[in-house]
């Protein structure tokens, strides 16, 4: 495939001598069955002449949906946990979201949150740099769905 004509092939190749490798956005890509991919390019450099592009693929949907696998296995049955990017829009969920759908219940805050709304427990966080790797901006929202003071209510009246 010649890719010299794309776009992420043109700034691997414009790039200043300070940039090793770059990403864009996590996307469908037709090489690799549509799985949910990151195409990580990384200029070629002979002599300080950038003579071609070094491209490597992150299945973000297979490393995505291990990780949901996992959140499910420890959640409670009554628990939805979301992974979502920067714009709050769902890129996993053990929910019925739809992919890149605008997730209800993000937050603005810029580290861990708690929100607790009748019959609905709300946490975020946000995935922590490593080794200057900004983590993609995700973040981890899980709703718990507990009882509600009507249905404690309720339950203490038939006690």
């Amino acid at each position: 495939m010649n890719f010299a004509g794309y776009g992420q092939f043109q700034r691997a190749m414009s790039a200043p001598a300070s940039v090793a490798w770059m990403t864009d956005e996590v996307w469908k890509n037709p090489w690799s069955q549509d799985r949910n991919v990151l195409i990580y390019v990384a200029p070629i450099r002979v002599d300080g002449l950038t003579i071609g592009a070094c491209y490597l693929e992150f299945d973000f949907e297979g490393q995505a949906d291990a990780i949901m696998s996992v959140i499910n296995n420890k959640t409670a049955a009554n628990a939805v946990a979301s992974i979502i990017d920067c714009a709050d829009l769902v890129v996993a969920t053990t929910g019925k979201y739809a992919y890149h759908a605008k997730h209800p219940y993000a937050s603005p805050a810029k580290g861990a949150s708690t929100l607790s709304i009748d019959g609905l427990n709300i946490a975020q966080a946000r995935v922590q740099s490593d080794h200057g790797i900004d983590g993609l901006n995700l973040r981890c929202v899980i709703e718990e769905h507990v009882a509600t003071e009507a249905d404690i209510a309720s339950a203490l009246m038939r006690g």
